[in-house]
């Protein structure tokens, strides 16, 4: 994973513990946030494991600018 793609995935864990302890923002927008992040791997699963390679260049390619919107609608 880039260093974005973790900072992603340590800020969701962040908000989420936040959400959990009513500090701050909700489990449904947590949910929701993270779905959409994930969804990016979406092509990636076990019956197609062959084409994991094709695919991890396909999200490569894609992930810089989806990325690029998810920082500016969320930093």
């Amino acid at each position: 994973m880039t260093d974005l793609e973790n900072t992603f995935l340590y800020g969701y864990g962040d908000f989420y513990d936040l959400a959990v302890q009513k500090i701050y923002g909700d489990l449904e927008l947590i949910s929701k946030e993270i779905k959409e992040f994930i969804s990016f791997y979406g092509d990636f699963n076990f019956e197609n494991h062959e084409s994991w390679t094709q695919i991890n260049k396909n999200v490569k390619n894609k992930l810089p600018e989806n990325l690029k919107l998810l920082k500016v609608k969320y930093y």
